[in-house]
């Protein structure tokens, strides 16, 4: 259902105006041009819904925040961004008991999270300037995805003069292409000096090439060693947006 949205407000751009509409458009256009606006720097917060296979593997959706700088080109609609993301998903910290170990059984805490970092460049098409901009965008780049790991083991007959304990940690990570398409709005503000300040409303399709990850299932621990068994498969996401923008 979010594609097919996505997709209608992607088509209704593309659909030739009418006279009327098309000199608004191309006075909005000729005010834009004029303003002295040319940076862009946005800031957001993210839902990352994990879609196809990967949400199979990764059910729980993942939070995070959205970082982007942009430059409007001068006499085209059209601005070139680039964008930093930090997706967190996957989080689990349980405590169980193992044993027995050497004759005692062991209580243990497991603290583990998945995370990704996708970094991209976005082509941005916004044919209306004003009050309310709404755009398009097709983006391409790179994602790291990355699990860490910590177990801490206390024996449960220990006593503070003979403490049996012992820990592990292990990292675990991929690269992979990525890229989609993106739709949203910039509502205006407010002007505060040389800078014009909007919210923003956005959502993305990200397809990510195949990599290796894994699911709160594939860590267990063997004594006192982290096993990995990591999944192969693609990771595609679906991101809807909110934060604010500012243009210099």
């Amino acid at each position: 259902m979010l594609k097919q949205y996505l997709f209608l407000f992607l088509i209704s751009f593309s659909v030739p105006p009418e006279s009327n509409a098309q000199e608004a458009t191309f006075q909005h256009y000729q005010d834009a041009m004029r303003s002295s606006h040319k940076l862009v720097l946005s800031f957001s917060l993210q839902t990352a819904l994990p879609q196809g296979s990967f949400a199979a593997d990764v059910p729980s959706a993942g939070y995070g925040v959205n970082l982007q700088l942009g430059y409007r080109l001068k006499d085209l609609p059209i601005e070139l961004v680039g964008s930093f993301d930090l997706i967190l998903y996957g989080y689990q910290g349980a405590t169980k008991a193992i044993g027995p170990s050497q004759p005692q059984s062991f209580e243990v805490v497991v603290d583990r999270f998945q995370y990704m970092l996708p970094l991209h460049l976005h082509l941005r098409y916004a044919p209306v300037w004003g009050k309310l901009s709404p755009y398009t965008e097709i983006f391409g780049g790179m994602r790291l995805i990355a699990s860490r790991t910590r177990a801490l083991g206390n024996a449960l007959f220990s006593t503070p003069d003979n403490p049996e304990t012992f820990s592990a940690r292990a990292d675990y990570y991929d690269f992979t292409h990525s890229f989609g398409i993106g739709a949203g709005v910039n509502y205006a503000l407010a002007d505060f000096g040389n800078v014009q300040y909007k919210v923003n409303l956005g959502a993305r399709l990200l397809r990510g090439g195949k990599a290796n990850y894994l699911s709160t299932d594939d860590i267990r621990l063997n004594g006192n060693q982290l096993i990995y068994t990591p999944r192969f498969n693609q990771t595609n996401l679906a991101l809807l947006q909110i934060g604010f923008t500012a243009l210099f």
